[in-house]
C-alpha cells in the first residue's frame, strides 16, 4: 500500500513509498482506509520537531486522522464487517469548514451500527455525528451571513456575532472538563470559516 513515511527528527525526509501489509495476528481487526488526512501534528513531524518510529522500524507512517471500514474481525470482537472506525473529537484546527459538515452527513448516511473513535467512547448511533454536523453548518452559515451583511467585517467582529450556545449545550451538556478545549477548537473553526468565506 502507498504510504507517506518520514524519518522522525529529520526535516524534509518525507517520501511516498509502497509498504507491505503487516501480517495479521489471529485476533487482529482488518480495516480498509476510506479517507485519511494530514493534521497539524503531522506537519510538525514533517518539520522534524518530533515523532518516533515503531520498534524495529526507521520510518514513521503519517496520516492518523482517518476513516476506515472494518473488513473482518475475530468472532469475540465487538466489531463486525461494515463497522466504521473514526475519530469523532472535533479537532477543528485545519481544513475546509464547509466540507466538515458535508463529510459528517455522508458518514451518518452510511448508517453504521457502531462507530469506534480513535479516542473516546464507542458511538452506537449517529447522534454525536449529526450534532457536530449541525454545529459546523451553523457556524459556516452564520459567518457567511455576517460577511454578506458587511464584507469588511473583521474576524473579531464575526467571532463576536456567531452564536453557538444552544448547539454547544446540546453537545457538552454539563461537561465542564471539555468545555475549555471545545471553545478553543470552535474559535479556530470560526476563524477557518471566516477565511474560507472571504474567498467566495
Amino acid at each position: 500500500m502507498l504510504s507517506l513515511a518520514v524519518i522522525p527528527g529529520l526535516a524534509g525526509s518525507a517520501t511516498l513509498k509502497e509498504i507491505r501489509r503487516p501480517p495479521g495476528a489471529p485476533d487482529a481487526v482488518r480495516i480498509r482506509t476510506l479517507a485519511v488526512g494530514i493534521c497539524g501534528t503531522d506537519r510538525e513531524i514533517l518539520a522534524g520537531h518530533y515523532g518516533t518510529a515503531p520498534p524495529g522500524a526507521q520510518q514513521l507512517i503519517l496520516g492518523h486522522e482517518s476513516l476506515g471500514e472494518v473488513i473482518d474481525a475475530p468472532p469475540a470482537c465487538d466489531l463486525v464487517a461494515g463497522d466504521l472506525v473514526v475519530h469523532p473529537v472535533p479537532f477543528t484546527f485545519d481544513g475546509y469548514p464547509k466540507e466538515w459538515a458535508a463529510t459528517l452527513d455522508r458518514l451518518a448516511a452510511m448508517d453504521a451500527r457502531i462507530i469506534v473513535p480513535g479516542h473516546g467512547e464507542v458511538l452506537r448511533d449517529d447522534t454525536y455525528i449529526l450534532q457536530l454536523s449541525d454545529l459546523f453548518r451553523s457556524i459556516v452559515e452564520q459567518v457567511e451571513a455576517e460577511l454578506d451583511r458587511d464584507p469588511e467585517s473583521s474576524l473579531d467582529v464575526v467571532k463576536s456575532r456567531v452564536d453557538i450556545r444552544e448547539l454547544r449545550a446540546a453537545i457538552l451538556g454539563d461537561d465542564t472538563v471539555d468545555a475549555g478545549f471545545f471553545d478553543y477548537a470552535m474559535g479556530f473553526f470560526i476563524e477557518f470559516s471566516y477565511h474560507e468565506a472571504k474567498q467566495r
